[in-house]
């Protein structure tokens, strides 16, 4: 928590004081659908209102049978009063914890879910010995206008060191068939 920027800490604290808390899955046999369908109830409503594709159900589905089978996923929901109001998935592989994807309920934002739901999964990864919890992606440094910039903001109240990577690139080898496939996308 001593990485982390002031404001992060506190809206963990407000989120405590809301009597919001999280609960951790585990394994995906033991996960009730529910919880999933509350997930991506949540997914659906942050994608309509920040305008990203959100996964059919059988896409998360599969994602946690297969990760789970190994103890290499997380779900976490928030919870205010028994409504869930903020979710995570967390992929753990080799030393690092990856938040793949997630999702709030902007109605209840002034409970602060988000920041004690990612505190929860950073305190689980260390609980498990990892020594990175990666944010999985930020907008690129002075790119006020950039779509990824309010996420960046939030995922910066943590601290951390950011580490950049090189942008992904095809290699087209055959160009009709890319054709074909770039119309797919």
């Amino acid at each position: 928590m001593k990485q982390m920027k002031p404001k992060g800490r506190y809206n963990i604290k407000v989120a405590e004081k809301h009597g919001v808390h999280v609960e951790r899955y585990d394994n995906f046999n033991k996960i009730q659908h529910t919880e999933l369908d509350d997930f991506l109830a949540l997914v659906r409503k942050t994608a309509a209102r920040d305008g990203f594709h959100a996964h059919p159900k059988s896409y998360y589905t599969l994602l946690l049978e297969h990760f789970s089978e190994n103890n290499m996923a997380s779900l976490f929901l928030a919870k205010h009063k028994g409504t869930v109001i903020a979710g995570i998935i967390v992929i753990y592989f080799g030393d690092t914890a990856f938040y793949y994807y997630g999702a709030s309920d902007h109605a209840h934002r002034k409970f602060m879910a988000p920041y004690l739901i990612q505190w929860e999964a950073v305190r689980e990864a260390k609980r498990r010995g990892l020594k990175t919890y990666d944010f999985f992606g930020i907008a690129p440094e002075n790119s006020k206008n950039h779509p990824w910039q309010t996420v960046t903001d939030f995922k910066k109240k943590f601290g951390g060191e950011v580490i950049e990577f090189p942008q992904a690139f095809d290699i087209v080898f055959q160009p009709g068939w890319y054709k074909l496939y770039a119309l797919k996308q």
